[in-house]
């Protein structure tokens, strides 16, 4: 049995996940905590 999982579907999971604060972050967002790491660079 071969399930599809329509790609919209993964990244509204995916935005949602990313969106979720973190306690090893300090509670901050992983996209917010990437995109400060990554303006550092």
């Amino acid at each position: 049995m071969s399930m599809s999982i329509p790609e919209k579907e993964v990244q509204a999971v995916q935005e949602r996940l990313n969106l979720r604060p973190r306690k090893c972050l300090g509670y901050k967002q992983p996209k917010v905590a990437f995109e400060k790491l990554r303006q550092a660079a």
